[in-house]
C-alpha cells in the first residue's frame, strides 16, 4: 500500500522529511535531511495518476531519467543538483539540493523585473544550457517556473524531468507534448523533435517575460497561444535595451536556423557581438567581419567563476499587463517568419493546431488546473518580512472587515497604511493571514461563487493560496480565483470564480 508522506517519515532509509514547502497536481516538496550526510535537502513526492499501469511506470522512467539527465550536469553552478532517485512502495521520490529563494514565476507576480537584474538571469540560464548542449541534454520546459532565484543572488535551472538526452528513446507516450504552450519553439508546436535551439527559443521567451511583464504569445485560449507561437510577431520590447534587448530578438526566431548558438548568444548578451544571422555565423563589431561554419564547441571560452546580482528590484504593486505589438513592429520582424510558413493560409494554421490539440495534451503554465510543484524547496511563497497590503485592482485593498472572533468577512476598500486588516503575511504553504487568522473559502469549500472569509488558522489545503504567472490569486483546493462578487466598491466581498485571467482577478501580494 502507498503510504504517502509525512513530517518525520524516513524515506529510502536515510532521508528524513521535514516540513512540506509546496504542493500541486502533481505532488508534493518537502525540506528533508540527509541523515547519512547530515546535510539539508529538498524532496520531491510525485503523485502518481489514477489510471493506467503504462503511465504510472512512465512517470517512474520520467523520475528516474530526470536523476540521470541532472547527474550528467552535476556541480554546475547555475543547475540544481539531483542527489538521488528513491522508488519507494511505488512511488519515485527525487532528492535534490535545497535551494532556499523563489521562483522566476513568482518574482513576476509582482511585476517585470529590471533589465540588469534579467541580464543576469540570462547569462546564468546560457551558461546552465551550455553544460546540457555538452552532456547533449535538451531540457524542453525552459519557462520562469522552472528558473529559481536563489537567495544568495543564484539562478538556477531546474527540473529535469521531461529532458531528453540526444539519441535516446523518448519515455513520453506517442502524441503527448511536454512542456508550456506559451515558451514552446516553433518546431516543437509543429510536431517536430526540438534540440538546443528549441531550448534557447524558449529562453528568449522567458527573459522577455522577465523584462516587459508578460509572455510575448500567450493568448487566451490554447489553440490562439499555438497560433500566435507559429506565426505571431515578437512584440515590441519597451524595457529591454542594448544586449539584452538584440538576444531575445535573436533567440525567438521563428527558423530555429536564424537562432544563435549559445556561445555567440552569450557574446550577443555581452555585446561583443550583433546577434547576426544563423548559429554557425556572428558578424564582430570593429574591424572585419567573423564568418564560418564551425559549430559551437569549436571555439568555447571558459569563463571562471560566477556573475554577482544585482540587487532584486523592488516588487511593483500593479501586476503586468501583456504588451501589444503594433503594426509597425509586426513589420519589422515579417521577415524572421520560418520560409515554410510562407503563404500559407489561415484555415490551413487552423486545421493544424486544431490538430496539434486534439492529439498533444497539454497547456498553459498556469492552467486553471493546479500546477506542479517546483522541482526544489523554493520560497516562492515567503514571509514578506513583514504584514503588508494585498493590492486589488483599481487601487484597492484586500481588508478584514466586521467580526468578533468568529468568521469574519473579507473584501475590497480603498488602501489605508493604517488601516489594521489590511496588513496581510503570506506565510510558507501559502496561507494568507490578517490579524492572526487566515483566508479561506467559507465551509472549506470550493464551488462557483463561494465567498471567502477569515477563519482560525489550521494549516488546512483549504486555506492555501498561490499567486499565478497572470498575477490571478489562486485557490489551489478548487482551481479558482479570487475575485471581488460584483461591480468594484468599498467594502464589495469576494468569492471564488473560474479563473479567466480578467483585470479584477489581479492581486499583488506583500
Amino acid at each position: 500500500m502507498t503510504q504517502e508522506g509525512a513530517p518525520g517519515r524516513l524515506v529510502g532509509g536515510r532521508y528524513r522529511l521535514v516540513a512540506e514547502v509546496g504542493s500541486g497536481g502533481m505532488g508534493r516538496v518537502w525540506e528533508g535531511r540527509d541523515e547519512l550526510l547530515g546535510r539539508p535537502v529538498a524532496v520531491k513526492e510525485v503523485r502518481l495518476p489514477d489510471s493506467s499501469a503504462a503511465a504510472r511506470g512512465e512517470v517512474l522512467a520520467r523520475a528516474q531519467r530526470e536523476g540521470r539527465n541532472a547527474a550528467a550536469l552535476a556541480d554546475h553552478p547555475n543547475v540544481v543538483t539531483v542527489y538521488d532517485v528513491v522508488i519507494e512502495d511505488g512511488v519515485p521520490w527525487t532528492v535534490m539540493q535545497l535551494v532556499r529563494g523563489r521562483s522566476l514565476r513568482a518574482e513576476l507576480a509582482h511585476g517585470p523585473l529590471d533589465p540588469g537584474h534579467v541580464t543576469h538571469i540570462a547569462a546564468a540560464l546560457l551558461s546552465a544550457l551550455r553544460a546540457a548542449d555538452d552532456a547533449a541534454v535538451v531540457h524542453r520546459d525552459i519557462k520562469p517556473g522552472n528558473v529559481l532565484l536563489a537567495d544568495d543572488g543564484r539562478v538556477l535551472l531546474a527540473d529535469f524531468g521531461i529532458a531528453r538526452v540526444l539519441g535516446d528513446e523518448t519515455i513520453t507516450a506517442p502524441g503527448a507534448f511536454v512542456g508550456s504552450f506559451e515558451y514552446t519553439s516553433p518546431e516543437r508546436a509543429d510536431g517536430r523533435a526540438g534540440g538546443v535551439a528549441s531550448d534557447l527559443f524558449s529562453l528568449g521567451v522567458t527573459l522577455f517575460h522577465a523584462v516587459e511583464g508578460a509572455a510575448p504569445f500567450r493568448r487566451d485560449s490554447r489553440s490562439d497561444t499555438l497560433s500566435a507561437v507559429l506565426l505571431a510577431p515578437l512584440p515590441e520590447m519597451t524595457r529591454a535595451t542594448g544586449g539584452l534587448r538584440e538576444l531575445i530578438t535573436a533567440l525567438t526566431a521563428k527558423d530555429p536556423a536564424e537562432r544563435p548558438g549559445v556561445e555567440v548568444a552569450m557574446a550577443v548578451l555581452g555585446g561583443r557581438l550583433p546577434a547576426g544571422r544563423g548559429r554557425g555565423a556572428a558578424r564582430a563589431s570593429g574591424a572585419g567581419t567573423v564568418t564560418g561554419t564551425a559549430t559551437v564547441r569549436d571555439a568555447r571560452p571558459r569563463p571562471g567563476g560566477t556573475v554577482v546580482a544585482p540587487p532584486a528590484p523592488a516588487a511593483a504593486l500593479r501586476p503586468p499587463e501583456a504588451p501589444h505589438s503594433p503594426d509597425a513592429a509586426a513589420g519589422r520582424r515579417a521577415n524572421r517568419l520560418p520560409v515554410v510558413l510562407a503563404g500559407v493560409s489561415s484555415l490551413t494554421v487552423v486545421l493544424t493546431v486544431g490538430v496539434f490539440l486534439l492529439t498533444h495534451p497539454g497547456g498553459h503554465e498556469d492552467d486553471d488546473a493546479p500546477a506542479p510543484p517546483p522541482a526544489v524547496a523554493t520560497s516562492a511563497l515567503p514571509p514578506s518580512g513583514g504584514p503588508g497590503p494585498v493590492a486589488g485592482p483599481d487601487g484597492t485593498c484586500l481588508d478584514v472587515h466586521g467580526g468578533d472572533g468568529g468568521p469574519t468577512a473579507v473584501g475590497l476598500r480603498g488602501c489605508r497604511s493604517s488601516a489594521s486588516g489590511q496588513r496581510w503575511v503570506h506565510r510558507p504553504g501559502g496561507s494568507l493571514e490578517a490579524l492572526d487568522r487566515c483566508l479561506g473559502p467559507v465551509g472549506d469549500g470550493g464551488a462557483q461563487d463561494t465567498a471567502v472569509e477569515l477563519q482560525d488558522c489550521t494549516g488546512a489545503d483549504g486555506q492555501r493560496w498561490e499567486q499565478r504567472e497572470d498575477g490571478s490569486l489562486l485557490h489551489p483546493g478548487s482551481a479558482r480565483c479570487l475575485e471581488p462578487a460584483g461591480p468594484l466598491r468599498d467594502g464589495v466581498p469576494l468569492r471564488l470564480h473560474d479563473c479567466d485571467g480578467a483585470a479584477d482577478q489581479k492581486f499583488a501580494l506583500p
